[in-house]
């Protein structure tokens, strides 16, 4: 009588095997791309409380704010140009109030319409007050309540989920 010694695994535990792994791999994806996402969220508040906290420093020296509009997603704010019409919170960066200007970490730049579309932060004042906002990225569709755009509180061109307001 010949006894076979088979050491090996057959195909259809070796397909198991894969499938299992496979699976877990994609639940370990997926909680790390929510991870992520909240990770850029809790970015963007952060953000936006330093950008405040120097408008309120800069409003404390000139008795007024940064005038103007602007949107991260331009080349001179993502290159932290000092202040011009093109990018007024450049300003706090030539006061020496911030070393540079924060931008959106998550795209930048538009990903979408409508709700949730512009990821990336938005700036207006007057010079008596302004608006600060950015879209929470975990919120997606279903967290915008406020609209805003360059050309002040009550336009509705771009809408974002919060706003830092002063003054309104």
């Amino acid at each position: 009588m010949y006894k076979q010694n088979n050491k090996g695994f057959t195909l259809i535990e070796l397909l198991v095997v894969i499938a299992i792994i496979g699976l877990l791999a994609s639940v370990v994806m997926s909680s790390l791309s929510n991870a992520r996402t909240k990770a850029r969220d809790t970015r963007r508040m952060q953000d936006l409380r330093q950008i405040q906290t120097a408008l309120e420093m800069y409003y404390s020296s000139h008795n007024a704010y940064p005038s103007g509009g602007a949107g991260s997603d331009r080349s001179c704010w993502k290159n932290n140009e000092g202040y011009s019409s093109c990018h007024p919170l450049g300003a706090l960066k030539d006061e020496g109030l911030l070393p540079q200007v924060p931008y959106d970490p998550g795209k930048n730049g538009y990903v979408g319409t409508g709700c949730g579309g512009a990821q990336f932060y938005s700036y207006w004042s007057d010079g008596q007050r302004y608006l600060l906002g950015a879209v929470q990225e975990s919120q997606g569709n279903t967290g915008c309540t406020e609209t805003g755009n360059w050309s002040g509180p009550n336009a509705n061109n771009y809408t974002y989920q919060f706003y830092i307001k002063e003054g309104l």
